[in-house]
């Protein structure tokens, strides 16, 4: 009822201060769009259940942090809101690094993941416990003055109390809320590297109705979501409540950043995808009788394994691609059949005849060719490099399997190619 309440009387307002209230509003709703989308569509694929959960966060953190501009609002309230604040803010980043971790593994939830929660905690509940400690009108009037001037004073800059708070609760928020953030930066940034990622590439090929993996249109929204994220906590939440204007544009970029991703996001299960795949209805991205799979050449009909529709097995191909060019599950030194289709979660005779049918050759014999032409690349990149290290860089178990396999599918030995290009 608060909420709305707040909502009504900022309709009031004159025209100009009417839109910066409503831009400061915007990235709550469109978590709420968010989360309305992925709750009654019942979406299965795990990335779209953790986009679930990362609406959720969103909306109760910028809930929070739109309530608390409002003067008007009650002691209690405040409290409260402070308090989300600070319990869920630090866990958003770790639910980011889960998401991203969905499309590269079925392993990514680790015990060390765990590590993450302590923070927000701990952090959360030295605000709560210091709350109760200042008393309601206390902790408002706190709130209050931290929110605008950004610093103590006064009775609350000689209390132990609000000196406790004012450096666990605010600047130790502050510092963990940046690392975290720069921490998950650093991680996206290191997987477009990783996977050769070019974002000229990416836009010629969408351009060209060439497809491309879902998780590589996610990166670079996540990047500039986060970086602004880091911009505003830089900036500080005093410098942005005096500035409502700036806050509203700041607001206004993360708003339209959770729209992308949600969208992007509902094409999970379909990765790769083209642009006029992104072009579809909304009502149609995970749709599996709507999903019409396309060969590079449109007059030629998908033919299934047996026992397979053609969707299904048009759905299997592209996850295939997918762990070929984003996870290039070819580098694992372990990899096998077995394990390709536990990640798929089909059978190993399925993605022997997918290999087989797409590459004409068999699932060691693929691994193994494209095992050599990433060790081609390592050499030309690392000309000083020995055989053991690029045959450790690029999957092989030794220098002499390496050797092996690359004169079976090169012709010649390495140390030759090497000479010769």
């Amino acid at each position: 009822m608060v909420f709305f309440s707040y909502l009504c009387d900022e309709i009031v307002l004159l025209p100009g201060y009417m839109f910066t209230s409503f831009a400061l509003m915007l990235p709550f709703c469109a978590s709420v769009l968010g989360v309305l989308i992925f709750l009654f569509k019942r979406y299965k694929h795990v990335s779209q259940q953790l986009m679930l959960a990362l609406n959720v966060l969103c909306l109760v953190y910028f809930c929070a942090d739109t309530m608390l501009i409002d003067d008007n609002l009650g002691s209690f309230f405040a409290v409260a809101f402070s308090a989300l604040r600070q319990f869920v803010g630090p866990v958003l980043l770790p639910m980011i690094l889960l998401f991203m971790r969905s499309f590269s593994s079925s392993k990514y939830y680790s015990w060390k993941t765990g590590f993450w929660f302590i923070f927000p905690v701990m952090l959360g509940s030295v605000s709560v416990v210091l709350f109760s400690l200042m008393g309601m009108d206390n902790a408002m009037a706190y709130i209050h003055q931290c929110n605008y001037d950004g610093e103590l004073s006064g009775v609350f800059a000689t209390d132990t109390i609000y000196q406790l708070h004012y450096l666990f609760g605010r600047q130790v928020f502050t510092a963990v809320m940046l690392i975290e953030t720069i921490y998950v930066i650093g991680y996206l940034v290191y997987v477009m590297f990783h996977s050769g990622y070019k974002l000229p590439v990416m836009g010629k090929l969408l351009r060209t109705g060439g497809k491309v993996p879902v998780v590589n249109l996610l990166i670079p929204v996540f990047i500039g979501f986060l970086v602004l994220c880091a911009i505003r906590m830089s900036v500080g939440r005093s410098f942005l409540l005096n500035n409502k204007a700036l806050a509203a544009v700041f607001n206004l970029f993360l708003s339209l950043f959770i729209l992308a991703l949600n969208y992007i996001t509902l094409y999970a299960n379909r990765s790769p995808v083209s642009l006029r795949t992104l072009r579809s209805p909304l009502s149609g991205a995970d749709s599996a009788k709507k999903y019409h799979y396309e060969t590079d050449n449109a007059s030629k009909a998908v033919t299934p394994i047996e026992g397979m529709s053609a969707i299904s097995y048009a759905e299997l191909v592209d996850a295939f691609k997918a762990l070929i060019m984003v996870e290039r599950i070819y580098l694992e030194t372990t990899i096998s059949v077995e394990d390709v289709a536990t990640r798929l979660h089909s059978n190993r005779t399925y993605v022997s005849c997918l290999v087989s049918k797409e590459y004409g050759m068999n699932f060691r014999d693929y691994i193994g060719t494209l095992r050599v032409e990433h060790a081609q690349k390592f050499m030309k990149a690392n000309p000083e490099a020995t055989q053991e290290e690029v045959a450790q860089a690029s999957g092989f178990t030794s220098a002499s399997t390496f050797n092996k396999k690359f004169r079976q599918v090169v012709g010649i030995s390495p140390r030759q190619w090497q000479v010769n290009n």
